[in-house]
């Protein structure tokens, strides 16, 4: 990976990073708006417990998945393994992904997990579900060399030959002429080759 592209990555993990402190701000904000609400309606005291187990019940879901997203440590990895989960790791996989009301409608769901190994934290799986099955056939495969930076969703591979950019924000790929993303909209990093442009040829 050249300089350029590495700098372009940290950059927008950095990025990534300040929206996820963004939204844990936002939340805070709102939790204790309703924790407001619900002592000026019932006329307790702020310090009452129950209020407080109320407040703590609504944030500690959210406050788990965003530190994660914010504070993860940075690593680099060999691929050594991607396989298609049985039936009960499939059903763990999907209901720490995703609400019940999405799973009763979209029964069809493919999970592939891909491991890495790390010479810093062990073994560590990515866990691809639906649409992202598609990255477990062709952007990850054994052997490749990968890095996870704090903020951004998907590892990084160095060795992929697929011949389109790969977003590490979303997930999803685009051409090899986008500068952004058409998902998501963020800044699209090649960290394998320069973006290709098309020559435009001129007509009189």
């Amino acid at each position: 990976m050249d300089e350029t592209s590495l700098k372009g990555l940290k950059k927008l993990a950095r990025l990534q990073q300040l929206k996820y402190c963004l939204i844990f701000l936002g939340i805070v904000g709102f939790t204790f708006f309703l924790y407001w609400i619900y002592h000026t309606k019932t006329g307790g005291k702020f310090t009452d417990p129950s209020g407080i187990f109320f407040v703590i019940m609504l944030m500690v879901p959210f406050i788990f998945k965003v530190h994660r997203r914010i504070f993860e440590r940075s690593w680099r990895g060999e691929v050594k393994r991607i396989k298609d989960p049985d039936s009960s790791e499939r059903a763990s996989y999907l209901s720490k992904s995703y609400a019940l009301p999405f799973l009763m409608k979209n029964k069809g769901l493919d999970v592939r997990v891909v491991t890495v190994s790390t010479t810093t934290l062990g073994n560590r799986d990515i866990i691809l579900v639906g649409d992202e099955v598609g990255l477990g056939d062709s952007y990850y495969r054994v052997g490749d060399k990968v890095q996870k930076l704090p903020g951004l969703k998907y590892p990084i591979n160095y060795t992929t030959d697929r011949p389109e950019i790969f977003c590490p924000v979303c997930g999803s790929f685009n051409r090899l002429d986008e500068t952004k993303c058409y998902l998501c909209k963020h800044p699209l990093t090649d960290p394998e080759r320069k973006h290709i442009v098309p020559e435009k040829i001129e007509t009189e």
